[in-house]
């Protein structure tokens, strides 16, 4: 899956965290929050982990796919 950059974001903002602070309270490495700001994949564990951090429901912070 693909988690949506501009959605991971958005929701860092809206609780006053850069990706460093994030990392700390989340446990995920910030390599790997960068990459996924990138476009990178990831599982749906670690997905699942970042929505729960965030206080999220998964599926919104999901990247909407195009194709029909």
């Amino acid at each position: 899956m693909r988690i949506d950059p501009i959605t991971l974001v958005t929701e860092l903002m809206k609780n006053e965290m850069n990706i460093t602070q994030f990392s700390k309270i989340s446990g995920i490495p910030r390599q790997t929050l960068y990459q996924l700001k990138g476009g990178q994949r990831c599982s749906e564990a670690l997905g699942t982990r970042i929505a729960a951090a965030l206080g999220i429901p998964l599926e919104q912070l999901k990247e909407k796919s195009n194709r029909s």
